[in-house]
């Protein structure tokens, strides 16, 4: 009799459907056997593959990914596909796969790790499977290999500090992974500090969650140190620990240089409400500086695109909208004429815009957005 994962993953597959949601259907071992054939036919095809909270551990985690991996990385000839019965060309099409709240365990996550390594998966979903240190160290090797992840989710994974040193490392050299999610781990100010000299030279990650991992205020200056010189984390959230006002007003200290973070959860810490207040201001002004650089990057794109149209167009280009600028529908019609100015359809050699037409179409642009606004 097969299960109910198997008969949705059929109806799925025949509707030709590149989402699979089998979250907990009580999905096990031996059901990925079954599963096998459904997903190595389809591995082009599949895109979104949702397994949380099911009973897979590493036997169905090893079948799975041998499902999943493009043929020509296939290390055996296994279940009902051979390597010499598939094309080798195929390219898996995997790019969002879900695993949290299994059984996989530090060799699961060692299994998993190839689709990281051979895949163009960007955004994977480990947490609750205790994969601890040594499941870490795997997928921080994968991702030293040029991987496209860029969202990694491990909370609650039973990684210690000591377990944080290969993810410090590989952050040093991804140029990709731009969300990294360590809650309720066991970090601590150890952890936190191989983390932060790390993200002093990473340019790429914007967000870091690390609720619940013993974090207090000495590790709040390590974080401080960091965030100093780091200008792509936007995102972060710290909530669930043990800083007190002492450490929130060293991460204060932060905000004379960074511009960057915009949201800083610190709540269920024993921050006071003033503490907390001030940590708020800096970050709405963090949001209007962002804001405010925007409006600025595009008043200069439009300007460099502006000289590129001829004359007459150009000068009812500006009666039309700088004259208002500062109303709602004149912003709005802008970010419009921008984005056609950046393809080329003002002065696109087929058609043929003259100043009145010009005039007449934004005019009538500025109408149908002040109708939005």
């Amino acid at each position: 009799m097969q299960s109910q994962a198997i008969i949705k993953a059929t109806k799925l597959i025949k509707k030709n459907s590149s989402k699979l949601n089998l979250s907990r259907k009580n999905v096990k071992d031996l059901d990925c056997d079954a599963l096998f054939p459904l997903l190595a036919s389809n591995v082009s095809t599949i895109s979104k593959l949702d397994l949380h909270d099911n009973q897979i551990s590493e036997l169905g985690a090893s079948t799975l990914v041998q499902a999943l991996l493009p043929p020509k990385y296939l290390k055996k000839p296994s279940y009902e596909l051979a390597v010499g019965e598939v094309d080798l060309q195929i390219v898996s099409n995997l790019n969002y796969l879900d695993l949290s709240y299994n059984k996989l365990g530090s060799s699961g996550a060692e299994v998993v790790a190839d689709l990281v390594r051979y895949t163009n998966i960007s955004t994977l979903n480990l947490t609750h499977n205790n994969i601890r240190s040594r499941g870490l160290s795997a997928i921080s090797q994968a991702l030293t290999w040029g991987s496209g992840l860029k969202q990694l989710f491990l909370n609650s994974n039973g990684i210690c500090q000591f377990g944080i040193k290969s993810i410090s490392q590989t952050l040093l050299n991804n140029p990709c992974l731009q969300e990294l999610h360590l809650s309720y781990n066991n970090i601590r100010n150890e952890g936190i500090r191989m983390i932060s000299e790390a993200l002093t030279r990473n340019n790429q990650l914007k967000t870091i969650a690390l609720k619940s991992n013993y974090l207090d205020d000495q590790g709040m200056m390590y974080i401080t140190k960091m965030l100093a010189v780091n200008d792509t984390i936007t995102h972060m959230d710290l909530s669930l620990n043990a800083i007190t006002d002492d450490g929130a007003t060293i991460l204060l200290t932060s905000f004379e240089s960074n511009e960057t973070l915009l949201s800083l959860n610190v709540n269920e810490n024993a921050i006071s409400l003033k503490i907390q207040s001030q940590l708020d201001q800096m970050l709405f002004r963090n949001f209007e500086l962002l804001k405010n650089s925007k409006e600025l990057f595009k008043i200069s794109r439009f300007l460099i695109l502006l000289n590129q149209i001829p004359t007459d167009i150009k000068s009812i280009v500006l009666q039309q909208f700088f004259y208002s600028w500062d109303s709602k529908s004149a912003r709005a019609v802008f970010s419009i004429l921008l984005d056609r100015l950046s393809i080329g359809a003002i002065v696109d050699q087929t058609v043929t815009f003259n100043s009145k037409n010009l005039a007449n179409q934004c005019v009538k642009l500025r109408y149908q957005n002040s109708i939005l606004y």
